[in-house]
C-alpha cells in the first residue's frame, strides 16, 4: 500500500467529485489534507467526514479566477502545516459550453482564468515549498486536451494549455526535486457531467450518467502519482486506461 504519512497535500476543487474523492483518499493514505472550495464552507462536509475517520483535513476556500489573491491563498495554505509536498490542481469550470462563433469572450477569459491562470499561480506560489519538499504536482487533464470538442472551446484550449504547462513545470522543476503530472480520468460521475448533460452541445452529452464510473478509482490513480511510485511519468499526460498505470492501481489497490 501507499503510505504518506507526513505529507500535506493541498487539493482544490475539494467540494464534490474528484476533489472530493481525491482528498479522502490521501487522508485514508496518511496525508494531512487541505481542501479548497470557492465559497467558504464549500468543503465542510468532506472535512468532517475526514476527521471524523481520525484524519486530518483542513479547509481554505479560494476563488480560482482571483488571481492576485492566490499567493495569499498559499501563504494561508502553508500557516496550516508549515508546508505543502503535494499540489492537485483540480479546480475549473466547464462554462462556457457554445460554439466559437456565438461565444462570449470574457466568459471565456474567466474559463482560462480558473482552469490554466489559477493552477499556475498556485504552482509558482508554492515553488519555494515544493522545492523544499520535493513536491509533487498533479494537474488534472483530460482527453480534451488533445482534441476539439464541438462547443468546447473554452475548456479544450484551458486544458491544452494546462497540459503544456505540465511539461514546463518538469522541465524546470526536476533539478529542483518537483515532478509534475497531468492526470486525465476519464469520463467520471460528477457535476460537472450534470451540466454537460443539460447543455446537450455534444455527444458527451448523450452518455446516460449510469454509464458514468464514480471517482474513486481516478481518485486512487491520483494517490499513485503523489506517492512516488510513478515518477517515470513527470512531465507527461497520463490517462486512467494507460497499460502501465493500471497495472500499478492493480498491484496497489486491488
Amino acid at each position: 500500500m501507499i503510505d504518506l504519512k507526513g505529507k500535506v497535500a493541498l487539493v482544490t476543487g475539494a467540494k464534490s467529485g474528484i476533489g472530493a474523492a481525491c482528498s479522502k483518499t490521501l487522508a485514508r493514505l496518511g496525508a494531512k489534507v487541505i481542501l479548497s472550495g470557492r465559497l467558504f464552507d464549500d468543503c465542510l462536509n468532506t472535512v468532517n467526514a475526514i476527521n471524523l475517520k481520525g484524519g486530518l483535513a483542513k479547509e481554505l476556500y479560494c476563488d480560482l479566477s482571483g488571481l492576485a489573491k492566490i499567493p495569499e491563498f498559499i501563504e494561508r495554505a502553508l500557516n496550516i502545516w508549515g508546508r505543502i509536498d503535494i499540489v492537485i490542481n483540480n479546480g475549473a469550470v466547464i462554462t462556457p459550453m457554445a460554439k466559437v462563433s456565438c461565444l462570449n469572450v470574457e466568459e471565456f477569459d474567466m474559463a482560462i482564468k480558473t482552469n490554466l491562470s489559477a493552477p499556475c499561480g498556485i504552482i509558482s506560489s508554492a515553488w519555494k515549498t515544493l522545492t523544499q519538499t520535493e513536491g509533487r504536482v498533479i494537474n488534472i487533464l483530460s482527453g480534451a486536451a488533445t482534441r476539439p470538442i464541438t462547443g468546447w472551446a473554452a475548456y479544450c484550449s484551458s486544458k491544452a494549455g494546462l497540459l503544456m504547462l505540465t511539461k514546463q513545470v518538469h522541465l524546470e522543476g526536476y533539478a529542483h526535486g518537483i515532478k509534475c503530472f497531468g492526470f486525465a480520468p476519464g469520463i467520471v460521475n460528477t457535476n460537472m457531467q450534470v451540466k454537460i448533460r443539460e447543455a446537450k452541445i455534444n455527444e458527451v452529452s448523450q452518455i446516460p450518467q449510469k454509464e458514468l464510473p464514480t471517482a474513486l478509482k481516478p481518485a486512487e490513480n491520483i494517490a499513485i502519482l503523489a506517492s512516488g511510485r510513478a515518477d517515470h511519468f513527470s512531465g507527461e499526460m497520463v490517462h486512467i486506461r494507460d497499460t502501465k498505470m493500471k497495472e500499478l492501481h492493480k498491484m496497489i489497490f486491488q
